[in-house]
């Protein structure tokens, strides 16, 4: 975790905004909930991180805060991705 810029605390935080933001999602079958839960857990953390990095020197309650506010943002927008992303694909396919 902490090779990729991420800390337990931050991870914490941006599960947190996951947990708020799983109340938008569409509603998906339980093995793809889990894995979109993680991936949106772990980008929304990495994404406060480095926001606060650029934003406000790296101050640890600004990423904290970021990543809560990102997971409730990308919960949500990454289930409706995975959602539509086959019909999207079979559609420029065909």
């Amino acid at each position: 975790m902490l090779s990729l810029g991420i800390t337990w605390a931050l991870l914490i935080w941006s599960a947190l905004g996951c947990v708020v933001g799983v109340t938008w999602a569409p509603v998906t079958s339980r093995s793809r909930a889990i894995i979109l839960f993680i991936a949106s857990a772990m980008l929304s953390a990495k994404g406060g991180a480095v926001a606060a990095t650029i934003w406000f020197s790296g101050g640890v309650e600004h990423a904290q805060g970021i990543a809560a506010g990102l997971g409730i943002f990308f919960h949500p927008a990454l289930s409706v991705i995975v959602n539509e992303l086959p019909k999207i694909v079979s559609k420029r396919l065909a």
